[in-house]
């Protein structure tokens, strides 16, 4: 889900199956710049956090493999 946090609003939104692959799901998403994505699990699509680098959007997500 994609939340505008100045106006406590969701923006985007998308129910898949817990196997579903999440690149597939941010791929989708359109992201402006300046924003902030927050993951709650390990995410290590290397190729589309260097697009959301390139674009100005940041991002924050624990190491792979740490608790």
């Amino acid at each position: 889900m994609l939340i505008d946090a100045l106006q406590s609003m969701g923006k985007f939104m998308q129910i898949t199956e817990a196997r579903s692959q999440d690149m597939n799901f941010l791929e989708a998403m359109r992201v402006s710049a300046d924003s902030i994505l927050v993951f709650d699990n390990a995410y290590n699509y290397y190729g589309q956090c260097g697009k959301w680098t390139e674009e100005s959007i940041y991002f924050v997500t624990k190491q792979k493999g740490a608790s």
